[in-house]
């Protein structure tokens, strides 16, 4: 199962989710969560576990906020969409360990690329 996080239903977090859903072929299930108590709570519930998410973070105060979390992400391979390279501290950015991070204003190109492979790669889940 596949998790896609933003804290902010725009056009453009709407937009990249169209883009990963079409990615993601029928044999994987993907789940959309907004709001950071409710992805806290998601993380939580015992037995439906993710193998991959792909967060989407506005600014430093949600980049933060999902560094406090950092407990809950052990066991994803995380995909970070960030905002302009000046807005973010990198240091938070690499204690929650993603696999692939890229910025908002480079388009969904690269991340779609990523993501595709390892779907490919990860088999039914």
């Amino acid at each position: 199962m596949m998790l896609f996080f933003t804290s902010a239903s725009n056009c453009l977090t709407r937009r990249m989710e169209q883009k990963i859903r079409a990615l993601v072929p029928g044999n994987h299930q993907i789940e959309t969560c907004s709001g950071f108590d409710k992805l806290r709570r998601r993380l939580q519930r015992p037995g439906s576990r993710f193998a991959l998410a792909v967060l989407m973070v506005r600014n430093q105060a949600e980049l933060d906020r999902l560094y406090t979390m950092r407990a809950l992400f052990s066991d994803l391979r995380l995909l970070l969409v960030l905002p302009r390279r000046q807005t973010v501290a990198a240091a938070s950015t690499h204690g929650l360990r993603p696999r692939f991070v890229t910025y908002m204003g480079c388009g969904t190109e690269a991340l779609t690329a990523v993501l595709g492979k390892m779907l490919s790669q990860a088999g039914p889940f």
